[in-house]
């Protein structure tokens, strides 16, 4: 999120280093010439391991280094065919003579041609590889109970799957107590717009994406759409502007959009839902009610009920999600005062989490990697009449569509890549699965899958990979690349399995995804700073001309 800032860093780097030795150089004797270069050396010594091969080089990229542009900038001159991705080993290019191959390419199905660099051509009629789950044999017994269960999803941006616990997040834990919880539930992408589409469709995120660029417009195969079909009147209250244009608000009767991530809004935000709650009370027809709840995105502002801690940023971090639950708890008084906890499935997730100085970077934000600070979340499934329990096999937000079209029997969604997860609820789990999350936006291009205790993140441009017990090591601190290559070799198949098969169809058609690398300017973050530079320069102009 902050390239520009690094690249200064990067700069004023060359030149104050650049400035020292030549001063030292022309000015000197042999001795300080000599620690001149040495400290000329150092700083080699520090862009060295992004240019070595192999697994040398396997934790760099991943890190925010400010001087990982300096190889950045070195890199064309390893890219013979200009198709923005190096040859080995810079890069992951397989053939730098022919700009269709690269990593990012989707592979088109008997042209003889490796397009991706993985497994070869594809044979024609080859599919994605299946999660489909099977369907639970208590399903049906529970479905005839609660024909048209209501539905109220409790969407908290920005929260950390290690900020829920009794002392932090009271209501929420007591909530846990009676639902599922799944300790190792892990977002699409962290950022907000990729993830809640990846959950309306049910997709992991390459799939919602024109050409792993842009977000493609979901028609009605959603969610909301599918509930609405079912006869769910359907409410939604959003934190922010802009959810139109990342297609997040289609198939509402009813939605809201208003406040910011730069104001307090828990207060609102529950205002808002409890009043739909309340006029829903007189209506026979089953609904599906969705509040997003912000304050714990930056930046983290003070609120008047929760201070311990202030000032620092983890204090003022955990205050937010403090003053979160604490809203959250009161909806849910509601929903027991109401009576509707006996007849009404509530989930409660987040989007993805937070990075607070972890992996190298400042922290305060999410968008620069695949670690779990920011792509491990909680979620709490409560579901009536089912006994609470405590899942730890890895899931994803693509999960929840197929599982809630499934417990309020609407038509399942089109070619999902989430499967339901009803098997935990009716004591009949189904086998795992790997979890594939990715996040090509602001020039990042990552994957990770997840499958078992094991964790293997790739940055396709760089081929560079890291590999975790996520298990032993939930921090992520010990890269187990060099010891455990058999284990890395396995989630490197199903990962190569699904990025080989899991394009849409409709974006095979030859030149569709001509430019794909290197990634072109995203034209709408170009248009909110153009805008936010314009109401910069009119309120400038009014002070001016008061």
């Amino acid at each position: 999120l902050y390239q520009p800032l690094h690249r200064a860093l990067s700069e004023a780097t060359l030149w104050i280093a650049g400035g020292t030795f030549a001063v030292v150089w022309a000015g000197v004797s042999w001795r300080p010439r000599l620690a001149g270069i040495a400290v000329l050396g150092l700083t080699a010594l520090s862009v060295a391991p992004v240019a070595a091969p192999g697994p040398a080089r396997s934790g760099v990229w991943f890190l925010g280094t400010e001087l990982r542009h300096l190889a950045e900038a070195v890199e064309p001159t390893f890219d013979a065919d200009d198709d923005g991705i190096p040859r080995a080993p810079y890069g992951g290019d397989c053939d730098d003579s022919d700009p269709a191959v690269h990593p990012l390419a989707f592979e088109r199905p008997g042209n003889q041609r490796d397009d991706n660099c993985r497994l070869g051509d594809r044979p024609v009629g080859q599919r994605a590889p299946e999660r489909a789950a099977p369907v639970p044999p208590g399903l049906a017994a529970w479905r005839a109970a609660h024909p048209t269960p209501n539905v109220v999803l409790i969407f908290i941006d920005t929260w950390r799957w290690d900020h829920l616990s009794p002392t932090l997040t009271p209501n929420l834990w007591a909530l846990a107590a009676r639902s599922t919880r799944f300790t190792q539930a892990r977002t699409t992408a962290p950022r907000t717009p990729l993830a809640w589409m990846s959950l309306l469709r049910g997709r992991f995120l390459g799939r919602c994406l024109r050409c792993r660029q842009r977000l493609a417009p979901p028609g009605k195969d959603t969610l909301v759409h599918r509930l609405s079909r079912r006869g769910y009147q359907t409410y939604g209250r959003f934190v922010g502007k802009s959810w139109a244009r990342y297609y997040g608000i289609g198939g509402f009767d009813r939605e809201r959009q208003a406040d910011s991530v730069q104001r307090v809004h828990g207060d609102r935000v529950v205002a808002d839902v409890r009043r739909w709650l309340r006029a829903l009370q007189t209506d026979p027809s089953p609904f599906f009610l969705m509040g997003h709840f912000a304050d714990p995105h930056a930046p983290y502002l003070p609120n008047d009920l929760f201070t311990e801690g202030a000032g620092h940023q983890r204090g003022d971090y955990a205050n937010e999600v403090r003053f979160t639950d604490h809203h959250v708890g009161r909806l849910l008084k509601d929903l027991n005062r109401f009576g509707r906890m006996e007849d009404t499935i509530v989930v409660v997730f987040a989007d993805h989490g937070e990075n607070l100085g972890e992996h190298g970077d400042a922290g305060g934000h999410h968008g620069v990697s695949l670690f779990d600070e920011v792509l491990r979340v909680p979620l709490l499934v409560y579901v009536p009449g089912v006994a609470p329990s405590r899942v730890d096999a890895p899931v994803s937000l693509a999960d929840l569509a197929p599982t809630l079209l499934s417990l309020t029997g609407s038509t399942a969604l089109n070619d999902t890549d989430g499967r339901s997860l009803a098997g935990y609820f009716f004591g009949a789990p189904p086998p795992e699965a790997p979890t594939i999350s990715e996040f090509y936006d602001f020039g990042h291009r990552l994957r990770a899958v997840v499958l078992g205790r094991y964790k293997l993140i790739e940055d396709a441009h760089h081929d560079v990979r890291l590999l975790f017990d996520v298990v032993a090591d939930p921090h992520e601190s010990r890269d187990l690349l060099a010891t455990r290559p058999d284990v890395a070799a396995t989630l490197q198949a199903h990962l190569d399995a699904w990025v080989e098969s899991g394009a849409d169809a409709a974006e095979l058609a030859p030149a569709r995804c001509e430019g794909l690398v290197p990634r072109p300017p995203d034209a709408l973050e170009d248009r909110k700073a153009k805008g936010k530079k314009a109401a910069e320069k009119k309120k400038r102009r009014a002070r001016a001309g008061k």
